[in-house]
């Protein structure tokens, strides 16, 4: 059944929804010891890994959030023969790169810098000959190999191959790890990914584990190291969990808290791990709620699903109070950035409290704390929850300076005024590059001038009357005041190349459709062209060429082309000959020609095939002669002067209505000159 048939409830923006509309789920199957959903998916494009993460968050959020349920894509495509495996990684390198991220950090610095290359059914991966490429290496060839085939359907063979290092003077940064540091690395990953799986299974399952205090998923082991990890795996602060025997299970609490250790970390239930939760850690007033905790916060961009107990840092963005009803507690939701990703924290305090709390915890506020991160229940979002202590700290930011002894003068800058393309305001623009030490800026938005009053009073000199030197920079600062203008060439010549033709010359109106905007890079799949001769359609010329890649997603929706018409067409260096023959003679008209002859002469270009034409763009004549349009798209001008055009994107039906439009234009100016013929004379024979 197709995607949204079977996930009807399920609401995703439009770009999301295009990319799994023709997608086909196989089946849906349940693990009740994990209580993990897969879903079997299907489709004849690959889609890209971000997007499979998109659309799993989405599942869980809205409809599997509340049971607890974890939720998996698992995809293999029928695709078509354009795709192998070497056209699979050109198109899809940076989604396969960001998977194996997720498999870790050095298996995605491996395959990020190796040296890729393709012979019948091999794939060789060529990498610098290391302790960790050999220790690595076949791991990372091994998930290629099987990616590969249970999701593209290609039995092939990844090989890797070792170069000594003398052959590339730019050592990768992975080589400067030392073999010990590497090992608790590789340690540390194995015991990570444990964790992150007996998480999964307490949460949901309600096994009797504890959770851990963060994903740490393998492409992270070398930011972990640096926040703190100890040898054996665990982050100050972040203990991981040992599933206990059976045994010992029964006296323990479920879901007891670990007390804050680093090091190897104890179950509640044991003798060593009471000991050790009844001590104390000493007072600090910096606890502004809570209980005092130690440990080294992880960043927020790392919080990507319920990893339980965490330790985060940051700023406080808002701050949200609600009274409860029964008056004794208060509701408080605040958000913390630590400008990798923002949060929200909620907490439940007793009502006085939460009144002595507002102060330390108002915006501009930097923060610790330490609580569960969680999939809240009520608005099916991320967040810190269960908090058991919030310190206050101080700014942890370094502000950017320029040391520059020569200092810039920055001439191209935006402020908020243009639209989404900057968050600064124009009066914290000017105040910094004056903080800087520079002598002027200038202001260029979008199209717009509304910043200029804020820019011009941003730096006042009374408020350095104090001080000489600040006085002086600030009487020579200077605002530049620019502006990015948007103009259109209403001069553009309707005609190029024109050889001193009348307009009883033959034509031919063509159209291409294309798999992309770079008629270097992209390729042509459809020319469609009629030959215009006194004013009537004498021939016609229409011919897919095979592109030999894949035709993108988004073209196939648009021309409705599919790599099945195209193959075995006739490539470039066939088709392209025949039809410059056919425009032999002729005036080529287009509609938006350049974006058309743009293509064709580069094209040709390359075969060193001879393309010199003259060219009419019949955009320029809907311009001048129909200058009453919103804008002028075929469409548009096809509607306005009645034109027929069914099939709207596929490059023989484009050309025939070009054709029309054409037509009805040259007989428009014939018939324009008439009149002004005739009216010339009447008016000479009232006059004699």
């Amino acid at each position: 059944m197709q995607f949204f048939e079977v996930f009807d409830h399920i609401r995703v923006d439009a770009d999301l929804q295009g990319i799994y509309e023709d997608t086909e789920v196989i089946k849906v199957a349940a693990s009740r010891k994990s209580a993990a959903v897969t879903v079997y998916i299907s489709g004849t494009r690959p889609i890209e890994h971000k997007n499979i993460r998109r659309m799993e968050y989405q599942l869980q959020k809205q409809l599997f959030s509340e049971i607890g349920n974890t939720v998996s894509l698992k995809a293999r495509y029928s695709l078509s023969a354009q795709y192998n495996p070497e056209t699979i990684w050109n198109l899809y390198e940076n989604s396969i790169l960001e998977e194996v991220m997720e498999q870790g950090a050095i298996e995605y610095t491996l395959l990020k810098g190796a040296r890729i290359s393709f012979e019948p059914n091999v794939m060789y991966l060529e990498m610098r000959d290391s302790f960790i490429g050999r220790s690595k290496g076949t791991e990372l060839c091994a998930f290629l190999e099987s990616m590969y085939q249970s999701r593209y359907g290609f039995q092939i063979h990844v090989q890797p191959r070792y170069y000594e290092a003398e052959e590339d003077s730019a050592a990768p940064e992975y080589e400067f790890i030392g073999k010990d540091e590497l090992r608790d690395s590789l340690h540390r990953q194995s015991v990570s990914t444990r964790s992150h799986e007996m998480q999964n299974a307490a949460f949901a399952g309600g096994q009797d584990m504890i959770p851990a205090g963060g994903s740490d998923s393998a492409g992270i082991a070398q930011s972990r190291r640096k926040a703190g990890e100890t040898g054996d795996g665990t982050a100050s602060g972040h203990p991981v969990p040992e599933k206990r025997p059976a045994s010992e299970r029964g006296g323990a609490q479920k879901g007891a808290a670990v007390g804050d250790r680093t090091g190897t970390s104890y179950d509640a239930g044991t003798e060593r791990d009471r000991k050790f939760s009844r001590r104390k850690l000493p007072d600090d007033p910096s606890v502004i709620y809570g209980r005092n905790f130690e440990g080294e916060p992880i960043p927020i961009s790392e919080i990507q699903d319920e990893i339980g107990e965490v330790i985060i840092r940051g700023k406080i963005l808002s701050l949200e109070d609600r009274e409860l009803k029964s008056g004794d507690k208060t509701l408080m939701i605040f958000a913390v950035t630590d400008f990798t990703d923002t949060i929200l924290v909620k907490i439940f305090a007793k009502t006085e409290q939460a009144g002595q709390m507002k102060g330390a915890l108002k915006p501009g506020a930097f923060v610790k704390l330490k609580g569960m991160a969680l999939l809240d229940r009520y608005d099916h979002e991320l967040s810190i929850g269960s908090v058991t202590g919030i310190k206050t700290i101080s700014d942890f930011t370094v502000r950017r300076t320029d040391r520059s002894e020569v200092k810039r003068v920055e001439l191209h800058a935006h402020t908020m005024m243009s639209d989404m393309d900057a968050v600064v305001d124009a009066k914290t623009l000017v105040k910094t590059a004056f903080k800087w030490g520079h002598k002027a800026i200038a202001i260029t938005d979008h199209g717009v001038v509304q910043s200029f009053p804020d820019a011009s009073h941003a730096i006042n000199p009374k408020d350095y009357k104090d001080d000489e030197e600040m006085l002086k920079r600030a009487k020579e600062f200077k605002v530049i005041y620019g502006m990015e203008a948007y103009l259109v060439d209403d001069v553009k010549d309707i005609v190029t190349g024109d050889r001193g033709q009348t307009l009883d010359a033959s034509y031919v109106v063509f159209d291409i459709e294309t798999t992309g905007f770079g008629p270097v890079k992209d390729h042509i799949i459809e020319i469609g062209a009629v030959k215009v001769c006194g004013g009537q359609i004498t021939e016609k010329f229409s011919t897919f060429i095979d592109p030999k890649v894949p035709i993108p997603a988004e073209i196939v929706k648009l021309t409705g082309i599919t790599d099945e018409q195209v193959m075995g067409a006739g490539t470039i260096e066939e088709r392209l000959p025949e039809f410059l023959a056919f425009c032999e003679g002729c005036i080529l008209v287009a509609h938006n020609a350049g974006f058309d002859v743009g293509f064709l002469t580069k094209k040709a270009e390359m075969l060193s095939l001879p393309c010199e034409f003259t060219v009419v763009d019949t955009v320029g004549l809907a311009r001048v002669l129909l200058p009453e349009l919103n804008n002028f798209k075929l469409n548009t001008v096809a509607r306005a002067l009645h034109v027929s055009l069914e099939n709207h994107h596929r490059a023989v039906d484009d050309a025939g209505a070009t054709a029309e439009i054409f037509v009805a234009f040259v007989l428009g100016f014939y018939y324009s000159i008439s009149l002004s013929i005739i009216h010339h004379y009447s008016s000479f024979s009232l006059i004699l």
